[in-house]
């Protein structure tokens, strides 16, 4: 095991991103290193994912490979109700340490997608959780609900269950609004200190406006509910992000929603690509890196990360960012990695920044 020693450039700490003395990281298969940092390069220790689609070994799963996640510098990471509580113990179950489940609200979580049962039809006694044999999992983070599938009708159930479910175990709610047939405004009154609103750049529903979203957003924050950016292929809005952004609703947490099908595929592609598309979009650079690691681990109580680091730097080729709706921000820069270290090197870029003593060593 080799000591790969980092100097110059900047670290993200707890108290914000400062200037980097000396970074040591002790690295699997490579001999010891000295590398110079450029003065924009920014050191992250890791990513957080709190809303991706992890494959638990199921054929059948919208879920990535956990393996593929680390690739793109996620050390930990929380699936977004693929699965459900009513088939929990009947699924395979993914061994790594590094993943946080949110369970679907549904009994069989995503199996049927894209069609989604109607809560009620079932489960008619979800209203009763006391009556359900529910035994939580190791790593359990809460509960999740898809609203915006069926109809008025089932959005009220799944929302009116989801805080009784959620309040019965003393566990978060997160909550997908896209395409909601309720307000907005009705579902972010409705949740609590500490739940999850995610999609909250989604586009705008019927009979909803820019004004009305950013008020909806405005009273979730002020009730301490978390901000999730939940990118995906369908929940993300240039105008909404934008309204957001000057209403200074940044997200607390950046997060892709990424599935087999997102994934490496434009909007999405991985949570570096949509932490750049945030950064691309006007986000303060420390928000932003802080919103894809140090929160997200805060929330899930995650130890402190020492052995991930992602090295941050920006790209001068010009890039066009689409979105759900076909709108096309264009910008010079963009911000990538070019460092991706767990254990050992996951991915490693030709960048001017990167000043090596030596040969690489991989």
């Amino acid at each position: 095991m080799g000591q790969w020693t980092f100097t110059g450039g900047r670290q993200l700490t707890e108290a914000g991103i400062r200037p980097l003395t000396e970074l040591n990281v002790s690295m699997d298969g490579a001999g010891d290193q000295r590398i110079r940092l450029g003065e924009h390069i920014i050191a992250v220790p890791g990513l957080v994912d709190l809303h991706a689609h992890i494959d638990r070994g199921s054929e059948d799963s919208v879920g990535i490979p956990w393996e593929w996640l680390r690739k793109s510098g996620v050390h930990h990471a929380a699936d977004g109700g693929t699965y459900g509580w009513g088939s929990w113990d009947s699924e395979p179950l993914h061994s790594s340490e590094s993943i946080r489940w949110w369970v679907s609200l549904l009994p069989e979580g995503l199996k049927t997608f894209p069609q989604a049962p109607r809560l009620r039809k079932v489960v008619p006694d979800m209203a009763d959780p006391a009556a359900h044999a529910f035994h939580m999992p190791r790593h359990f983070v809460g509960f999740k609900i898809r609203l915006g599938q069926n109809d008025r009708e089932d959005d009220e159930d799944l929302l009116q269950i989801g805080l009784l479910w959620s309040h019965h175990f003393h566990v978060p709610l997160m909550v997908h609004w896209t395409g909601t047939f309720l307000s907005t405004e009705l579902v972010a009154s409705s949740l609590r200190s500490g739940d999850v609103l995610t999609h909250i750049y989604a586009p705008l529903t019927d009979g909803e406006t820019l004004e009305t979203r950013v008020r909806a957003l405005g009273r979730a924050r002020a009730q301490q509910v978390v901000l999730d950016l939940g990118h995906g292929r369908h929940h993300f809005s240039w105008k909404v992000f934008a309204a957001a952004h000057a209403a200074g609703l940044d997200p607390d947490t950046i997060s892709t929603d990424v599935t087999r099908s997102t994934w490496q595929q434009d909007p999405v592609v991985d949570l570096p690509h949509v932490l750049g598309r945030c950064l691309a979009g006007g986000m303060p650079v420390e928000a932003a890196v802080k919103a894809a690691s140090l929160t997200p681990a805060a929330y899930l109580r995650l130890a402190k990360e020492h052995a991930s680091w992602v090295f941050l730097g920006m790209q001068t080729a010009p890039r066009a960012l689409p979105d759900a709706l076909g709108e096309v921000l264009t910008v010079p820069v963009f911000w990538s990695p070019v460092l991706i270290i767990m254990k050992e090197v996951m991915r490693l870029i030709d960048h001017p920044d990167l000043k090596w003593q030596g040969a690489p060593g991989v």
